[in-house]
């Protein structure tokens, strides 16, 4: 009991203390001692707080609890008919017929098939996308881990059928050491979540004062069991009720906490409220009202109230054990059916109650149904006195038994013949009023449950698969309030988990979480790691991160995932050639065996094999990507300009060395050839002169001269040097050939 009740298991005298979590500590420490930490006065007070809250939950609640007896029994025992009504009927047909439980089969079967998620969302700046997509997986895997569809339908079943039920969040240590061995693993003391069901609905009794549908607000609630002394004196051996000490214990007491030579320990779960003020001050800080500065006044003050959980074992005369809890809920989840008033109090009921008239008159219209044909009267047997003496017993059989004959005597004793008995004439039932009253009974279980024939499969007049859709519709949307509901239940059991996640799951560790199609992958928390190439960190402690659980609307995964296939197929009947590329995804969303060896054989050649299968990148990463991305596009544009303008000066460069080199050699030519024109002057200037000289020598006279100097001028004009003096001639003698004439050849050349 104390294993199961605590969550956390331990020596019987454990005491549990919540301390504020840090990373890669537990945050629960376990201190060891005969009275748990608590002082005699303060248990006894606790005690008696305790006995008068159960008090009055039972008596608020009794009138429900009695009522849902009577309907668990009518349902589940098929006890339709008391005590009284049998005893009025004795030895006549009492049949009982269940018209109720297909009905609450049919709408538990529906949520079985589309069961609601919780889905995380980060809240405000502080959340992360991704720590919110691992807190969902996580959570998944401890749904998994813990079964808790079984929890979710157990508690949802209750509260179709009476109106409540009830499932629990715990938590206990992960891995045990191992007895044969003498090393203690390292992460003994690293614990694990865990939804788990509540399989009796009348071992709760919560807060009657809530308010809050999900029962979020209450402020206390008790989870009983009643067990054997023989068991509780095993799991308690050193407590008052193992002793058989029961002093100050009354009446009233011994009656709640001792039935029928049981002991009852209860789970207690309370809430204590530490109030404090905060204030804003003029700078517009905030800040606790201990924390204001002196000599200044707030311009703001309120309220705040910081909730505890607390938690209890007891029975009736002790406290068994105690120690805090870290949430800030109590983990006890109801899930409510329908909620109505009685007695200007707060009730609940399912789809029992308003159908068991219905049911009893369907029961008793069968029965009188079955006793008319089979118990019909017959008209008596009309024979004179002594003609069946001897027969007696064969003639009063015959209206139960198959006779094929009667036997009768055929005179008196005074040997007077009788004659033979007439045929008696038998009565008919009236068949057809009982079945018009049977059918008539059938529908008012029909309408009282608002499920009808068809919903359960029996034939409908609707032909056509739209209609039928039709229908089913229309009873599905007849019991919606019992499906939102649960949504609701799960909802708040998604915040109570996201609540003790911190707690829990403080250390840095790795999980195993689940993705929506079921695969399970490997996750570090709390650590950096890298993912992708890039830095990540999922911090499930830090409390500046706030996440909110919604409820997903539609169908669940593996609807939507038939729902694909056929939609695939459609497309590839509507459009086959483009298709034909992706048969291999196709193929791959079947629940088929070996889906995943066809989708490779199929998978066209050009995509690689991880191409599909690839882990999308995190936001952060892809805008750290894009912005890398655009820094790389700017950087090489600036690099081409660069580049061009290098190109430019190394071109400038170049056509200026270029300009300055033929510059040069233009300078170097230009003054090779003025050092040959001076060159060449020169020696005209000597050719000249000794022209002169030998005119000078030839041309004693005046003519002389004057022709001389005519040649001259002539020489001179053309541009040409004059012909050399003949060797033979000596100076200023004349040439054999006479006076000079004139210039051979064209004067121009």
């Amino acid at each position: 009991m104390a294993s199961s009740l605590n969550g956390l298991s331990g020596p019987p005298t454990a005491a549990f203390s919540v301390e504020p979590p840090l990373a890669g500590n537990l945050g629960v420490s376990v201190t060891a001692g005969e009275k748990r930490g608590a002082a005699p006065d303060e248990d006894a007070e606790l005690l008696v707080l305790a006995h008068t809250r159960f008090q009055l939950v039972c008596s608020i609640e009794s009138n429900w609890r009695r009522r849902a007896e009577q309907e668990l029994d009518f349902t589940d025992s098929l006890i339709h008919w008391t005590a009284a009504q049998l005893d009025e009927r004795r030895g006549r047909p009492s049949l009982t017929f269940d018209k109720i439980g297909p009905s609450i089969d049919q709408v538990v079967n529906d949520a079985r098939q589309n069961p609601p998620e919780p889905r995380i969302s980060p809240v405000g700046s502080g959340g992360d996308k991704d720590t919110a997509q691992i807190i969902q997986g996580l959570i998944r895997n401890i749904d998994n881990d813990s079964c808790s569809d079984v929890a979710f339908m157990t508690g949802y079943e209750h509260a179709v059928k009476v109106g409540r039920g009830w499932w629990r969040v715990d938590y206990q240590f992960e891995n045990d050491p191992d007895p044969d061995s003498d090393e203690v693993p390292q992460n003994a003391f690293w614990q694990k979540i865990l939804v788990n069901r509540i399989s009796n609905l009348f071992s709760v009794y919560p807060d009657p004062a809530t308010e809050k549908f999900d029962y979020s607000d209450m402020r206390y609630c008790f989870v009983t069991e009643d067990l054997d002394e023989t068991i509780f004196k095993e799991q308690h051996p050193h407590s008052k009720a193992a002793s058989g000490d029961f002093s100050g214990v009354g009446d009233d007491i011994k009656n709640d906490w001792f039935p029928k030579g049981c002991i009852r320990v209860a789970e207690y779960w309370w809430i204590e409220v530490e109030e404090d003020y905060i204030c804003q001050l003029p700078d517009r800080r905030i800040v606790k009202w201990d924390q204001v500065p002196a000599g200044v006044i707030p311009v703001n003050t309120r309220k705040t109230e910081k909730r505890k959980v607390k938690y209890a074992l007891l029975s009736g005369n002790e406290i068994l054990e105690r120690r805090d809890h870290p949430g800030r809920w109590i983990p006890l989840i109801p899930c409510l059916g329908r909620e109505i008033r009685e007695d200007k109090k707060r009730a609940y009921r399912g789809m029992i109650r308003p159908a068991m008239d219905a049911n009893l008159s369907y029961d008793y219209m069968r029965s009188k149904q079955v006793e008319a044909v089979a118990l019909a009267p017959l008209a008596p047997w009309q024979v004179y006195e002594g003609q069946i003496d001897g027969y007696e017993e064969v003639y009063t059989n015959a209206n139960r038994k198959a006779t094929p004959y009667l036997i009768h005597k055929l005179k008196d004793a005074e040997g007077n013949t009788f004659p033979a008995p007439p045929m008696r004439q038998v009565v008919s039932p009236e068949i057809q009023a009982m079945t018009v009253c049977v059918q008539q009974a059938a529908q008012d279980c029909e309408s009282q449950l608002s499920t009808y024939a068809p919903s359960l499969g029996a034939p409908s007049p609707e032909a056509s698969g739209r209609a039928i859709m039709a229908r089913q519709r229309e009873g599905d949307n007849a019991h919606f309030n019992y499906h939102d509901n649960l949504a609701r239940a799960i909802r708040h059991t998604g915040r109570v988990i996201v609540d003790l996640i911190p707690h829990i799951y403080s250390e840095e560790r790795t999980i195993s979480i689940y993705d929506p199609d079921g695969a399970s992958r490997i996750v570090p928390i709390n650590q950096v790691h890298i993912y992708q190439g890039a830095e990540k960190l999922y911090n499930l402690v830090n409390s500046a991160m706030r996440y909110d659980v919604v409820i997903g609307s539609g169908p669940s995964y593996a609807t939507k995932r038939q729902q694909g296939v056929d939609a695939f197929l459609q497309l590839v009947q509507a459009v086959p050639e483009p298709m034909m590329r992706a048969l291999d995804l196709g193929v791959r969303m079947m629940d088929i065996p070996m889906a995943d060896k066809i989708a490779d054989r199929l998978r066209p050649p050009d995509i690689a094999k991880d191409q599909d299968d690839q882990a999308p990148l995190p936001p952060q990463a892809m805008q750290a990507i894009q912005q890398q991305g655009k820094l790389i596009e700017l950087l090489t544009g600036e690099v081409h300009r660069l580049t061009a303008l290098q190109e430019k000066q190394v071109m400038k460069l170049e056509s200026d060395e270029r300009r300055t080199a033929m510059q040069s050699q233009t300078q170097i030519i230009v003054a090779e050839i003025n050092a040959k024109m001076a060159e060449s002057q020169r020696l005209v200037d000597i050719e000249l002169e000794g022209i002169k000289q030998q005119l000078n020598a030839l041309h004693a006279g005046t003519a002389l001269d004057q022709e001389a100097m005519r040649l001259d001028l002539e020489y001179q004009q053309a541009g040409i040097t004059p012909p050399p003096a003949s060797p033979a001639s000596p100076a200023g003698a004349p040439s054999p050939a006479g006076p000079a004439g004139p210039p051979q050849g064209n004067p121009g050349q």
